[in-house]
């Protein structure tokens, strides 16, 4: 089974960021199927029970972020996905603490090791074989698009299978772990 690790965006700020992304219309974009932010991508594991124990020595405590600024990744010259940024404050650290606590927890149960250095955000879509007149509608739209921060509260994290069609991913949540 395919899974990794994230926090899901609560209802209404999923509404908000679902109305961004139906600004971004165009061939070569495909918007993700939810909102989160991972915060450990596991891969392929056989024994998911053994992740599910090792997500369950997690203690934190919940906590709020604020998101920032949409932008374009890794820059508008190669655009490959478009992301909300998380404010940098005392909150973005806890995030940071608890990916951490996270990753280590997985580290002595399967294995885990971090291929990249873990930077909050939300992924709201991918970009792939823009031409120019569609790079330059993204543009043009990005630069249209304001958006507004915006505070959500993070009181669980959850363990999530990704399934690859060719509509792209398919994910369904196999456990929920509270923070207190």
């Amino acid at each position: 089974m395919r899974l990794f690790v994230a926090v899901l965006i609560d209802d209404k700020l999923n509404r908000e960021i679902d109305s961004y992304k139906s600004k971004f219309e165009l061939k070569g974009i495909r918007k993700t199927p939810d909102n989160h932010i991972t915060l450990a991508f596991i891969g392929d594991v056989k024994d998911v029970e053994k992740v599910k124990n090792a997500l369950k020595s997690v203690k934190f405590k919940s906590f709020q972020l604020r998101t920032e600024s949409l932008r374009i990744v890794p820059n508008m010259i190669s655009p490959r996905r478009l992301e909300i940024d998380i404010v940098k404050d005392k909150c973005y650290d806890e995030l940071l603490s608890m990916q951490k606590i996270i990753a280590g927890a997985l580290q002595k149960s399967v294995n885990y090791k971090e291929k990249r250095k873990f930077i909050p955000h939300i992924t709201i879509a991918r970009i792939k074989d823009l031409n120019d007149a569609q790079r330059s509608e993204l543009f043009d739209t990005f630069n249209r698009t304001a958006f507004t921060q915006r505070n959500f509260k993070i009181s669980n994290f959850y363990l999530v299978s990704s399934i690859l069609t060719e509509k792209g991913p398919v994910y369904s949540v196999v456990e929920t772990y509270s923070l207190s």
